[in-house]
């Protein structure tokens, strides 16, 4: 008989196997602080850990499963470190382990870019992870990234335990909340409800894909999750998941179309080559670029995106041309990033891998959203100049100096190039998207940059005006309802850094 039971590692404080009604274990295992893997001995197994009560909710919602304990807290003060859960993941991929429930994460953003690349390995095996949110509910690594399925937790008493809700396009990369109240029998027959927090609501979705895999076992993950979604509370038959995300963390490689030189503007590191388009104009543009990949077979193996801009054309009336882009692109194996100005009502839903970013999809789809405009509470940076890379490098260069001095440090902008260099994209009309974005991060100052003339709409602790011709910038401190403005003779970086410094003791 063919085995269907989905392997899942819990990576945690350690599971112990006998406080909740016994759990027999695939792997029990220790990463330790020196990073060795060592088999779990000399513990208790009729201890309580946390661990214990997400195999407990593991198996009452899925109980076919195969469970493999990976413990990489320490049991006194709950705590491990990044290298601890880069080498628990690693593991999992050596070790075919097709599902990962993870209760914890990371909020530091000097961790970020370390486990994205771990993520991102997991994720081309195959391996699903599935993270709970930080209890803060603010930006978590990895429960935040679009190759993990980021969960957090609600309580109603109307709502059946094993129910959920489906957030598609959840701002800050969360889409699942669920139920962290679970009824667990232990050994002794006692009956115990787990605490209503997102480490327990990870557990119900664990199990929830777990019995999708069983039903498939060769389903992606986007389609896994488009079958959750199928499942939620919240399913509506006439909206159709799309495989959109706020952020691009997914791109490693990438080539480019424009109508312009945009590597001269915009260099980066994930663009490896562009392609001018001489037709650059709605339905001629995109059969140029299909036409034009076919050419480039062997060169768009290196890629795992392809860039379109088509920033100031409308693509209304292409779209069957639009669709075909999608299947061509699909069926190579590709992403899809489309910097666009229309509202697109009916997309192709690709049915493999396949990952989309659209600056139209991303306005439809946070700008209903808003709400009114408020006072941000961290400090805010307002760059403006009329030189769109200049504002963008500064926007960059200044994040970089905070961050160095260890501030999380937010960086915004105007255009949604912006994106390739993970900086937020908040179109200039839509300048309430600052608050969403204070809301999502656990940041100590946001910088937004644009071409734009200051907005009133933004009250900016410091306002820096570029002038590029003069080569000096003006920066403004508003204090008290009053300015203090300082003339810099130079465009030099370091030097409104240091004035932004001194002026203020962030």
């Amino acid at each position: 008989m063919k085995n269907n039971k989905v392997h899942i590692a819990i990576i945690d404080d350690g599971v112990n196997e006998t406080f909740y009604e016994e759990i027999i274990l695939e792997k029990n295992i220790e990463i330790n602080s020196e990073l060795k893997v060592i088999e779990r001995i000399q513990y208790d197994k009729y201890a309580y850990s946390h661990g214990s009560t997400c195999a407990a909710i593991i198996k009452k919602y899925a109980p076919n499963s195969t469970i493999s304990s990976i413990k990489i807290l320490n049991e006194a003060t709950k705590l491990g470190n990044k290298a601890q859960l880069i080498k628990a993941i690693d593991y999992c991929i050596d070790n075919n382990i097709r599902l990962i429930n993870l209760s914890l994460g990371t909020i530091n953003f000097r961790d970020f870019d370390l486990i994205k690349k771990t993520v991102m390995k997991a994720y081309k095996h195959g391996v699903i992870i599935v993270a709970a949110c930080n209890n803060m509910n603010v930006f978590t690594y990895p429960a935040s990234l679009s190759m993990v399925l980021g969960v957090r937790c609600y309580y109603d008493i109307n709502i059946q335990p094993h129910k959920y809700y489906y957030m598609p396009y959840s701002f800050d990369g969360i889409e699942i909340v669920a139920n962290g109240v679970h009824s667990l029998k232990t050994i002794s027959g006692e009956v115990r409800e787990s605490s209503c927090c997102n480490s327990f609501a990870a557990p119900l979705i664990t199990a929830e894909v777990a019995k999708i895999i069983e039903e498939n076992k060769d389903l992606e993950l986007f389609n896994i999750k488009r079958e959750l979604y199928k499942r939620s509370i919240n399913f509506d038959i006439k909206q159709e998941l799309i495989p959109f995300y706020p952020r691009i963390d997914w791109i490693e490689k990438a080539i480019i179309f424009s109508s312009k030189n945009f590597i001269n503007n915009f260099p980066s590191t994930a663009i490896i080559e562009e392609f001018i388009i001489k037709n650059f104009t709605l339905e001629e543009g995109i059969n140029e670029v299909i036409e034009i990949l076919s050419g480039q077979l062997d060169r768009i193996t290196e890629v795992d995106t392809i860039i379109i801009n088509m920033d100031y054309f409308k693509i209304e009336n292409c779209k069957n041309a639009l669709n075909d882009l999608i299947s061509f692109i699909e069926h190579h194996g590709k992403n899809l990033i489309l910097f666009d100005d229309s509202i697109i009502e009916k997309w192709v839903v690709p049915s493999k891998r396949f990952t989309l970013w659209s600056s139209s999809l991303y306005k439809s789809n946070y700008t209903s959203i808003l709400k009114k405009n408020r006072t941000i509470t961290i400090p805010v940076i307002f760059i403006h100049d009329y030189n769109d890379s200049m504002h963008l490098s500064f926007v960059l260069e200044l994040q970089k100096l905070f961050k160095n001095d260890g501030y999380c440090a937010i960086a915004a902008d105007s255009l949604a190039y912006s994106i390739l260099y993970n900086v937020e994209y908040v179109p200039k009309e839509d300048l309430n998207l600052l608050n969403l974005i204070e809301d999502t991060y656990n940041a100590d100052i946001l910088i937004y940059g644009t071409d734009d003339n200051y907005s009133t709409e933004i009250i900016a602790d410091v306002k820096i005006v570029l002038n590029t011709q003069k080569n000096e910038c003006i920066i403004s401190f508003n204090e008290d309802d009053f300015s203090v403005t300082d003339i810099i003779a130079s465009l030099n970086i370091n030097k409104i850094y240091e004035t932004i410094i001194k002026k203020f003791s962030l």
